[in-house]
């Protein structure tokens, strides 16, 4: 939200589809833009780059920022697939 109130037109992705499309709503499609993406899966992240660019003409910056986390879990009580799926949405 903060690029956007300074003036910058922002395409953001991720998992949330619904809260992603809220916050476009808010702002409206000409400041910013959602694309609901797995970016764990480089055909996504391939696509969504694709469609930043060709929507604006171009990028003049990217953010990462992709980050989850199992709430409500300790560290010790994550399962092994909710370890994987944080480290690859967080690190990879």
């Amino acid at each position: 939200e903060y690029l956007v109130a300074e003036g910058a037109k922002v395409f953001g992705a991720g998992l949330d589809g619904d809260e992603g499309k809220s916050l476009a709503s808010r702002y409206g499609e000409s400041r910013l833009i959602f694309r609901e993406s797995d970016l764990t899966r480089q055909a996504d992240v391939r696509a969504t780059v694709a469609a930043a660019a060709e929507r604006f003409g171009g990028l003049d910056a990217v953010v990462n920022c992709a980050g989850i986390y199992p709430t409500g879990k300790r560290l010790e009580e994550l399962s092994d697939e909710d370890w994987d799926r944080t480290i690859s949405v967080n690190l990879t």
